[in-house]
């Protein structure tokens, strides 16, 4: 029997993986994944499975690109998904959620911190206990804020708590200059972009919300003389938002940052 069988794991009815379903042993449910691809199919979206989960997989690209594609003719796209699955994904992203408000990739915190302190590796660090991502928590809110609205009588009470929760642990997360540290990305641009969309999908708005106030405000700071944006990897290694070298900009990232503002209301 594969070792993935023998360990206590979240049921994986209705998630989304980044494997495909062939490869069973390694078809671990993710968070962002299931959030994106359950954002996807409420808007509309019902194509080729396997491809909708490559645009999962790039997270808030995944509903941003299913939005697009939800304008398609429906002979295009397909029917809608059954509502029963759309339960389904929404109870696992529940099940996903940890103590403290914030979403995980793998499975919600069960250890403690100080056990990291006997990692073996000598290259991964803060492997052993399972963290919370700006990332996926961002994707699981833009995913919920919209199932609520359009399945409002599904599990409402546990479904408005979530967000509830989710909010504060986004909120808690923000740095004091009004950044997000992102760990799947370069890195404070994308963490502002997608903790932008979680609270704005949540009703959060410029108005509304210092914690967005404050984060245009970390946006405006780093966009360059040409007026976009460039951040090096090196923000991700020193955990300090570095520009690249020689000040050049970056289209994602100058994408990424006006995308923030214009979502934040600024």
């Amino acid at each position: 029997m594969s070792p993935h069988f023998l360990l206590p794991r979240l049921s994986p009815i209705a998630a989304s993986s980044f494997s495909s379903s062939s490869s069973r042993d390694h078809a671990t449910p993710i968070a962002t994944c299931t959030a994106t691809a359950s954002s996807s199919y409420l808007h509309g979206l019902v194509g080729a499975t396997r491809s909708l989960l490559l645009l999962a997989s790039l997270s808030g690209g995944g509903v941003e690109a299913a939005l697009l594609l939800s304008r398609m003719p429906s002979d295009l796209v397909g029917e809608k998904m059954n509502s029963q699955k759309f339960y389904d994904a929404v109870n696992f992203l529940l099940s996903m959620q940890s103590n403290n408000g914030g979403f995980p990739a793998w499975e919600p915190r069960r250890a403690y911190r100080w056990l990291e302190k006997f990692n073996p590796t000598e290259i991964f660090e803060a492997c052993l206990i399972e963290s919370e991502h700006i990332d996926c928590t961002g994707s699981a809110m833009q995913a919920l804020a919209l199932f609520r609205k359009l399945y409002p009588n599904h599990r409402r009470r546990e479904v408005d708590n979530s967000i509830s929760k989710a909010i504060r642990f986004m909120e808690s997360k923000q740095n004091l200059d009004g950044s997000w540290y992102s760990c799947w990305e370069i890195c404070f641009t994308e963490g502002a972009w997608i903790a932008v969309k979680g609270l704005t999908a949540c009703g959060k708005n410029y108005q509304n919300c210092p914690a967005l106030s404050k984060t245009c405000e970390f946006l405006l700071s780093k966009q360059l003389p040409n007026g976009g944006w460039g951040e090096s990897y090196l923000s991700c290694k020193n955990m300090v938002y570095t520009n690249l070298e020689d000040n050049r900009s970056n289209i994602v990232q100058t994408s990424w940052a006006l995308l923030a503002l214009i979502g934040a209301g600024q």
